[in-house]
């Protein structure tokens, strides 16, 4: 089974990989904006705000690693 996949003809990651990869870097950087969109919106005046902007920072983190690692867990 090992010289199976040691005689692929397919070398390299492929296109599925690739596409995965330029998903991720997208998600990246729509991530990035939005925080600096949230942190531009929100002013550091109290600590309230600077709780909202925590709580905000880390909830589009958290959708940005969720949807990084349903890419990186799909097959094709």
């Amino acid at each position: 089974m090992t010289q199976e996949f040691n005689d692929s003809p397919e070398p390299g990651w492929g296109l599925p990989a690739t596409l995965k990869i330029i998903a991720a870097i997208v998600v990246m950087i729509i991530t990035g904006g939005a925080i600096l969109y949230v942190l531009d919106i929100l002013t550091l005046d109290t600590f309230k705000t600077l709780s909202i902007k925590t709580a905000l920072v880390g909830g589009v983190l958290i959708v940005a690693g969720l949807v990084l690692g349903l890419l990186a867990r799909s097959k094709n």
